[in-house]
């Protein structure tokens, strides 16, 4: 049978199966050429592992110590830093303000809420987002030197206008306690048994019930006389037709 498939597998049969020295004699001399093709194919799998493991050791990039050390140690070293003194000067104040104005947010947001105490409303809690809006609004003041309210899509937040209160003190730096007190003083002219009324809209927003959030921002003008402040609140306050149950009088 000269089929090669038949060989080999008669081959694999046979193996192992002499039982004698002059039956593996006859069986090596019958088969030398499977013999020669397994050893060539373990000597081709050899030389390809041989070149796999050279190629790829090159590849690799050698550890060097100097290298090591100039990326990881030098770096962590403290290194001086010449900032000039202007430069140095505005980082100072940017810091002092961003300190100044968190102090200012938090005292104005417990200002509020002692107030809205008095009228047995819940406290409000501070959002972030909210002063972002209120901050830019002042920011805006101050280079305009006047105080109006914002533009409708300008405090436009979930498809909602959001409440907006505004004050500005002259000659005086503006705490977060300071402008609650210039808000809450329009409650003398404020009329419990009326709707809407135009000179208390400020402390009825900061009263309102149905308001949750509150964010607040304030600047000095360019000028450097005056002080401005706003309060954005979320949901938004005055509505007509709900004061009576947003803005209940002191609580006894």
């Amino acid at each position: 049978m000269s089929d090669p498939a038949y060989r080999i597998t008669d081959f694999f049969n046979k193996l192992g199966k002499y039982k004698s020295y002059e039956e593996f004699s006859v069986f090596m001399r019958q088969y030398w050429y499977v013999w020669t093709i397994i050893c060539l194919i373990g000597v081709i799998m050899i030389v390809i592992n041989v070149i796999m493991i050279v190629y790829f050791h090159r590849r690799r990039r050698p550890f060097r110590q100097s290298e090591y050390f100039k990326q990881n140690i030098e770096s962590s070293r403290t290194k001086t830093i010449m900032v000039p003194e202007k430069v140095k000067e505005n980082l100072l104040a940017q810091e002092a303000s961003d300190d100044t104005n968190s102090q200012f947010a938090m005292d104005a947001l417990i200002a509020n809420n002692k107030y809205r105490a008095l009228h047995n409303c819940p406290p409000l809690k501070y959002s972030s987002n909210l002063a972002k809006i209120a901050q830019s609004w002042a920011d805006t003041l101050g280079k305009m030197q006047k105080l109006q309210h914002s533009p409708t899509h300008w405090r436009r937040f979930n498809n909602s206008v959001l409440g907006e209160n505004l004050c500005y003190l002259f000659n005086s730096r503006l705490t977060g306690e300071k402008m609650m007190d210039i808000w809450y003083a329009e409650s003398k002219a404020h009329n419990f048994s009326l709707d809407k009324q135009v000179d208390s809209q400020n402390f009825t927003q900061m009263i309102w019930r149905n308001s949750r959030e509150v964010g607040f921002g304030r600047v000095k003008g360019t000028n450097g006389d005056w002080w401005y402040g706003v309060a954005i609140y979320m949901p938004s306050g005055n509505v007509v037709g709900h004061f009576a149950e947003n803005v209940p009088p002191v609580s006894l």
